[in-house]
């Protein structure tokens, strides 16, 4: 990361230097950060790492000055350029409780967790938290995109977070006693490639499929990678995820023995953001009149892979 400096004029001339590299460090970049201070004067600098499907992903730098001019890191070598340290201690002493991001929903309070994103501007009727308590409703939108393109981009309402980390376990549990012919529902991993695993209801009745799209959002019709009738009214489902972004997606009937369905998957990044995980249900039939078709969403559990 080069910085300039003008010491006679905003405008210039500029001087420039390189002040942070990545060196000898696993961090790949550093780039587009700022500059922060403590209250005990010290320097700080944020930046992120791009961690292609995981995202990009934020670091906090010490930050010292040499004749003027600010070093990111450590500069191991003595060469006046920093480089990324993946610990330090923290920039205010003492014992803090450790914080996590929220990752969970039990879908049992008034508002959805801090950690959805809807893939576009939402809508209030896309869902309900009080409709059935404890859980979530999704009502099956009719989306133009997905009837006519048939494929998930440019579908708005799509439930989504980011990926927590390198390895974990989703679970979840879908009631869809109320899904009608048309409607699909199932558990996302999302980004310029995607999959789910879900349930389809056709005329003839339900199935449980696993669907992707392999190239790019322009050039892409989902496919079904393979599909399973279904009788249930609940499908509980599963998604490991493993280092380098591979997952794997299982299904159960009793939330008891889980299969595995369909080879790994190796996730990819979206456009600008990293692959995100997460929860959908839609129509290629009907009205969006709320009543016609919904599912109801028990939770959404991350949690560390059991060795």
């Amino acid at each position: 990361m080069a910085v300039g400096i003008s010491r006679e004029n905003i405008e210039g001339p500029y001087d420039d230097k390189i002040v942070l590299e990545q060196g000898l460090s696993p961090i790949n970049g550093p780039h587009q950060g700022a500059w922060v201070q403590a209250e005990d004067g010290s320097d700080w600098f944020f930046h992120f790492q791009d961690k292609r499907a995981y995202g990009r992903i934020v670091h906090l730098q010490p930050m010292d000055w040499e004749n003027d001019w600010p070093v990111m890191g450590i500069d191991a070598d003595g060469d006046g350029i920093g480089e990324p340290v993946l610990t330090y201690r923290k920039p205010v002493p003492g014992k803090f409780p450790i914080a996590n991001p929220a990752i969970h929903d039990e879908f049992n309070k008034r508002v959805l967790g801090v950690q959805w994103q809807w893939n576009a501007n939402w809508k209030p009727e896309w869902y309900s938290l009080g409709e059935r308590p404890d859980h979530l409703r999704l009502f099956a939108r009719v989306d133009r995109h997905y009837q006519t393109q048939q494929h998930l981009w440019n579908v708005p309402s799509l439930l989504l977070q980011k990926l927590p980390a390198e390895e974990f376990v989703v679970d979840t549990a879908i009631d869809v006693r109320n899904m009608r012919p048309g409607d699909a529902t199932g558990l996302l991993i999302y980004g310029l490639r995607y999959q789910w695993i879900g349930i389809k209801h056709h005329a003839h009745g339900k199935e449980l499929a696993l669907a992707f799209c392999g190239n790019t959002e322009t050039n892409c019709t989902e496919q079904i990678v393979t599909s399973l009738p279904f009788n249930g009214d609940q499908i509980f489902l599963r998604m490991t995820v493993t280092k380098g972004a591979q997952v794997q997606f299982a299904f159960s009937g009793d939330n008891l023995q889980f299969t595995p369905i369909g080879p790994n998957f190796a996730a990819s990044e979206g456009r600008w953001v990293g692959a995100r995980m997460g929860l959908f249900a839609l129509s290629t039939a009907g009205t969006n009149a709320p009543e016609t078709s919904f599912v109801d969403v028990d939770y959404f559990r991350v949690s560390p892979i059991s060795n």
